[in-house]
């Protein structure tokens, strides 16, 4: 079997065999499935319908959710801000707070006229955040004020309720109970080699880290970079699942 799949091969109930002791999702799966507006949103939706269908456990680790929860957090900022500048005289911005939204909302419009996510990355929230006061001054809003209103709550609810529609459950990496999800002890140091081999991230490295220690066949992804270093590992007993679009590209390299 090849080590990257596209999601329609998991409509076959010979594959969802193999997958009935679960499979690891990662944080761009969440996100797909969570986020209207996300190209692979229709698809990542259909896949937990299936994954439900065949009662496939999914599991997650907690970099998965930390990462996630950094996404929601993003978003929740970024759409509030644009409803405050959409309500300035309500909120009483001050001219210097309207002009910098205004940069930053010409920049979510190019990204979503482009069919990219349209979320402001950290260094424009920074940008975003240096405008306002800390704290009400003259009646006009503040950073914390707007945190506390727009913020405060969000990220616990909003995990709580995908935990129990998506069905996520813990991927236990220590403790006694560890040895039923673990097929060998975890070496950190092969996630600086998985690293330093593929380029990857020190976050999605962890999260591969674990899948190829786990007893878990398969990892389900939305990102490039996970699909590649996947077959770049080479681990003839462990698959990658991606969204069509996905597998396109990763399909085409040649890795021989």
């Amino acid at each position: 079997m090849e080590q990257v799949l596209p999601f329609s091969s998991l409509i076959s109930e010979s594959i969802m065999r193999q997958l009935s002791d679960g499979c690891i999702i990662d944080s761009n799966i969440l996100i797909a499935a969570t986020y209207d507006l996300h190209p692979f949103n229709e698809e990542c939706l259909g896949l937990f319908e299936e994954l439900a269908k065949y009662r496939v456990p999914v599991f997650t680790t907690v970099t998965v959710r930390t990462e996630y929860l950094d996404f929601v957090r993003r978003l929740t900022i970024t759409e509030k801000l644009m409803d405050i500048l959409s309500e300035s005289q309500r909120y009483n911005l001050s001219e210097r707070v309207r002009v910098e939204l205004r940069r930053h909302k010409t920049w979510i419009d190019i990204e979503a006229s482009k069919g990219n996510v349209p979320v402001l990355p950290d260094n424009r929230i920074k940008d975003c955040k240096q405008v306002f006061d800390p704290k009400i001054h003259s009646g006009k809003l503040g950073w914390l004020s707007f945190c506390d209103s727009f913020l405060n709550g969000v990220l616990l609810r909003h995990w709580t309720k995908i935990e129990d529609e998506l069905g996520i459950n813990y991927l236990k990496l220590r403790g006694s109970d560890s040895y039923q999800f673990l097929q060998k002890v975890i070496n950190w140091d092969d996630m600086y080699k998985i690293s330093e081999k593929t380029g990857l991230s020190s976050n999605d490295a962890m999260i591969l880290n674990a899948f190829q220690a786990s007893k878990f066949r398969a990892i389900i992804t939305a990102d490039f970079d996970v699909a590649f270093a996947v077959v770049a590992e080479n681990a003839d007993d462990k698959i990658c699942f991606v969204p069509s679009g996905l597998y396109k590209k990763i399909n085409k390299l040649n890795f021989n």
